[in-house]
């Protein structure tokens, strides 16, 4: 059976006990919208609209949301527009970093703090083309990426894996000269009754020149969630030429009994030179 794809998340920043806190982020905020309004041509109601928004890659992964701007409407005809974000707003250029495809808002009710997106998931507005609202926001899309991502569901019988760079489904590519995996945190929730084992395989050679050290098996107790990593790349890399000629992998494992829900985060990281 093939294995199950775990995607990535970006982090604006981590902390915790035991959790590394890396300076700079890999892919920067979006500068802080400023909505306009119009009083006419639309239904949306007169009083105060929050909104944010994050900008996608071309692989459909999504940067931390912008600051909160803010907008007044006058009249129950108003409408409101949200502008594109401009500018190098994936961070520093980089071999291997995807660029923008697009753009999601966020904007709460009228007089509300709780803000949703207004595409559809999979759908971002154009980089270089406003959004308009002329009815009353959704209150049905997600909130803003990276709140608290839930986690994918621990796939036990048939592993999983994490496509570092070189695929289609990673957030944003991390190039291979700054050594994906220290770039990255697994947080894993245990919602069994038993301990189970984390198992992160060892990798093949080439790329991985330290895989003799082996699996990397890590106990996690009952009904607790714990944060592994960064990993190091020449222990555990996996090259896929199933996926493209520079798909790079993690293979992960659990043992049996396993439950719960794993997230993979990519942390903030200073690029390039200071990994």
């Amino acid at each position: 059976m093939p294995r199950t794809n775990l995607p990535v998340s970006g982090v604006g920043s981590l902390s915790g006990p035991a959790v590394l806190v890396a300076e700079g982020p890999l892919t920067t905020a979006p500068t802080t919208p400023v909505p306009t309004t119009n009083a006419a041509g639309g239904t949306i109601a007169a009083g105060t609209y929050l909104v944010v928004i994050s900008v996608v890659n071309a692989v459909g992964g999504e940067t931390v949301p912008s600051g909160v701007g803010s907008i007044v409407t006058a009249g129950s005809t108003s409408t409101i527009t949200v502008p594109s974000p401009t500018g190098q707003i994936l961070g520093p250029a980089a071999p291997n970093f995807a660029a923008a495809s697009g753009w999601y808002a966020y904007v709460s009710q009228v007089g509300g703090s709780t803000m949703t997106r207004q595409q559809a998931a999979g759908s971002p507005t154009a980089i270089g083309t406003n959004l308009t609202l002329t009815a009353p926001p959704t209150s049905s899309g997600a909130a803003p990426y990276l709140t608290d991502p839930a986690g994918t569901a621990i796939d036990q019988a048939n592993g999983m894996q994490i496509q570092l760079f070189g695929g289609a489904t990673q957030l944003d590519p991390i190039p291979p000269a700054y050594d994906a995996e220290r770039g990255l945190l697994l947080r894993v929730k245990n919602t069994a009754a038993s301990a189970f084992n984390l198992i992160v395989r060892a990798g093949v050679y080439p790329p991985a020149m330290r895989q003799f050290l082996g699996d990397l098996v890590i106990a996690v107790p009952a009904s607790n969630t714990y944060w592994v990593g960064p990993f190091d790349m020449g222990r555990h890399a996996i090259q896929d030429t199933t996926v493209s000629p520079t798909a790079i992998e993690m293979n992960i494992d659990f043992s049996s009994g396993a439950a719960g829900t794993i997230t993979a985060f990519a942390l903030p990281r200073n690029v390039p030179g200071n990994p």
